[in-house]
């Protein structure tokens, strides 16, 4: 919000002395269904009031969201009796006919901006930048009378007199990251009531802390709560850091109360993270999660413990966090930090999330942003690759979810996927902190599920289907047609080409070899019998497509025979068996699926699969990640040390270098084929490599090694000391131009080395 207190309010309401008539008296920036333009549309709407007792013609008034352009919009030949109200709708439609329902041609932001009303082009009135929750109001605390004041019960085309006030309260600088501490001033728009405040995440009371003077935001507002110390998985997992070493941040919820201790407001949350008291995370985005202690961690309703659904004869699969459904959802208040302070904030819905991963101490979360609480989106454009700007449903990925724990194969994994034919999130590395206590690394990304299809496929929420697992667990919408697929795959001979046709109406075959030849290229250990999940618009004529998630498990043996994999017949119940590898299995007996399989997957060798290609995701998320590492393994002991994780980098990135010449072998192997891919040329001469270096060095055995090429080829660097003792074989694909290979082996001997 961009009005930290009253005084401001007052000064930014202000009227011409040449024009005190017509007044902006309420506006409402995030409708949501409350109010419909005779489109049928929830648009936006600015209501005006003729406070005087005389008609006014509205010709030379305009309205504007642009403090450089007053005029923007202006009104046709209308007049405004006395008293009464008007409104317009503020929806970008630019409708301005006498007698007709008003349109501007501009839109208000739900984030805030100003609004201006002027006369003639001399400005009129300003209406101060407000953020406001969905199907609330902001208008005169009584018609044409400040202050302003945030409606509960708005009321567009009467008076203001009788709506339900919110009142509102303020601080003098908005949450985020700062370089030094300063003084935090909490005003409101009521003086005489008081204000109460709590620094650790939970709802103020009237016992919280009275407010009386400005906070001085240093390490004494840290929350004292200790989180961190809670059992929050099972025994053997359970872990704490030391409490001295969990960074906190500073944060401040607070709400008004009478003088007979009623809550009169709404609560107002904002984080502080200040890096001179320690909270430095670079550009990575920052998510603050505040919400009441025995939501999250109490015995019996604690949605992180073990709690009353523990079994110690099953631990693994047993406790609150396994529980689901909107029994175990929790109302908290989530803020997103980047940049320059840019971001979000708002009240959301909040489950665990995860299959077995939930009895780690690093959760997983899901958050759903519903009218319930306020807004029912998330208004911010999260990704850079993704053209949506608002989102239903988040996922927050724990780091330690990794099966190596280097945290980057499922980023990785997800990234490749949005290149191809195949459904999948876009992602982000962010840090988390939960009830102003450090939470670690996190992969912030946009939940697949039917908002995730409505949203970037134009289907209609509730017209989806989606199935999880070969036997066609119904997730949204029916599975009886996924069913019936999968009993005519089982039961038909694929070989002969009419049944192959009609298998080619009903999924989407091109799409289909997409998700297997990538599942097959990552060597996905943890499927095809877990993590499958496919979709269908409910409409005629639509196809199943396969959805790419949880790459946990991926990227991690390099020589992994992946064909085995994706084609067994055997009965084991994970991770792999008959029952899961069918259609692949089915389809491959056809000659014309056969020949675009591998037609495909040597183009996707080529280009999607490419190392040219997927080491950009490894060196960007391994940059964006590097140092705060630290800071993830103090919190949660995974990875164990950060040696431990540029080991597991490395590997993460020789796999990619390789992984396509080992395809190509296995395929030749398997099928008799014969790619042709480029980077899997054998043949060079030294002299194509013009440069080789190896830096720190001498080192502690985390170096780069740093090699330019004249030509691509596939080959070994060996690290040798100064007697040309050979110490350590790297296997890799070289590229044309400058290549790096970070390797960490703290057991090599100290002293300069050599790379041939």
């Amino acid at each position: 919000m961009k009005t930290p207190f009253l005084l401001l309010i007052l000064l930014l309401f202000c009227i011409s002395a040449s024009s005190q008539e017509i007044v902006i008296n309420e506006i409402m920036s995030s409708n949501i269904s409350y109010l419909l333009d005779e489109d049928g549309d929830a648009s936006d709407w600015i209501e005006l009031y003729n406070p005087t007792n005389s008609d006014i013609n509205l010709m030379k008034y305009q309205l504007s969201d642009d403090a450089e352009n007053l005029t923007m919009w202006q009104f046709p030949d209308i007049t405004l009796g006395p008293k009464e109200f008007l409104t317009v709708f503020a929806s970008d439609k630019d409708r301005a006919i006498a007698n007709m329902e008003l349109h501007t041609n501009f839109k208000i932001k739900a984030t805030g901006e100003e609004l201006f009303l002027s006369y003639d082009g001399l400005l009129v009135q300003t209406v101060p930048a407000v953020e406001l929750g969905d199907n609330k109001s902001y208008g005169l605390h009584s018609d044409g009378n400040a202050p302003f004041v945030v409606f509960t019960n708005p009321s567009p085309f009467g008076s203001n007199n009788f709506s339900v006030v919110s009142h509102s309260i303020y601080f003098s600088k908005v949450g985020g990251v700062y370089e030094e501490a300063f003084p935090l001033s909490i005003t409101t728009d009521l003086p005489g009531n008081k204000i109460y405040y709590t620094t650790d995440g939970t709802t103020p009371s009237s016992t919280s802390f009275l407010y009386s003077t400005p906070l001085t935001l240093d390490e004494n507002l840290f929350s004292t709560a200790n989180i961190s110390q809670l059992q929050i998985s099972t025994d053997d997992r359970h872990d704490p850091p030391q409490v001295s070493s969990v960074l906190k941040a500073i944060v401040i919820r607070a709400a008004i109360f009478d003088l007979e201790d009623n809550q009169i407001s709404e609560i107002a949350t904002n984080s502080y993270f200040i890096k001179e008291l320690g909270i430095d995370h670079s550009a990575l985005p920052i998510v603050s999660i505040t919400a009441n202690y025995d939501d999250l961690f109490s015995h019996e309703t604690g949605i992180f413990v073990p709690g009353i659904h523990y079994n110690e004869v099953d631990p693994n699969w047993t406790g609150n966090y396994y529980q689901r459904g909107k029994e175990w959802e929790r109302e908290v208040h989530i803020e997103f930090y980047e940049g320059e302070n840019s971001g979000f904030k708002q009240n959301a819905g909040l489950r665990a999330h995860g299959g077995n991963s939930r009895k780690y101490p690093q959760k997983g979360m899901k958050l759903y942003a519903r009218s319930d609480y306020g807004d029912s989106r998330f208004e911010y454009p999260l990704f850079p690759d993704s053209p949506m700007e608002n989102f239903k449903r988040l996922t927050l990925k724990p780091f330690s979810s990794s099966w190596t724990k280097s945290g980057i194969e499922d980023y990785i994994s997800g990234n490749i996927a949005r290149t191809m034919d195949v459904e999948a999130a876009p992602s982000k590395p962010v840090v988390l902190y939960l009830n102003g206590e450090y939470w670690g690394i996190y992969f912030l990304q946009e939940r697949i599920g039917r908002w995730f299809f409505a949203d970037n496929y134009g289907v209609h929420e509730d017209s989806v289907n989606i199935v999880n697992g070969w036997w066609g667990e119904i997730v949204e919408g029916d599975n009886q047609d996924f069913i019936d697929l999968y009993e005519y795959i089982n039961t038909e001979d694929l070989e002969i080409q009419s049944n192959y046709e009609v298998i080619d109406k009903w999924i989407d075959i091109d799409n289909f070899i997409d998700y297997q030849f990538l599942e097959i290229f990552i060597a996905n250990y943890d499927w095809p019998n877990n993590n499958m999940k496919c979709w269908k618009p409910q409409k005629e004529g639509a196809k199943w497509r396969w959805i790419f998630y949880d790459g946990d498990a991926a990227l991690r043996s390099t020589e992994k025979d992946s064909y085995d994999h994706a084609l067994d017949t055997g009965s084991d119940p994970w991770p792999t068996n008959a029952t899961s590898t069918l259609f692949l299995r089915k389809l491959l007996a056809n000659p014309t699926f056969h020949a675009k399989f591998f037609s495909r997957a040597e183009y996707l060798l080529n280009n999607q699969l490419s190392n040219s290609l997927t080491r950009n995701y490894h060196e960007q998320v391994v940059e964006d990640i590097r140092w705060e590492v630290l800071n993830q393994i103090d919190r949660f002991h995974a990875p164990l040390d950060h040696a431990a994780w540029t080991t597991k980098v490395t590997n993460c990135s020789n796999f990619l270098n390789l992984r396509s010449c080992i395809i190509q072998e296995l395929t030749k192997e398997r099928y008799n084929k014969n790619f042709a891919l480029d980077e899997c040329i054998t043949d060079f001469e030294l002299s194509d490599i013009t440069s080789t270096s190896i830096f720190p060095n001498p080192n502690n055995g985390e170096f780069t090694i740093e090699l330019t090429s004249s030509s691509n080829f596939t080959g070994t660097l060996h690290i040798t000391n100064l007697l040309g003792q050979s110490f350590k074989s790297i296997g890799c694909t070289i590229f044309e131009g400058k290549n790096r290979i970070a390797v960490s082996e703290t057991d090599l001997p100290k002293g300069i080395l050599f790379v041939s």
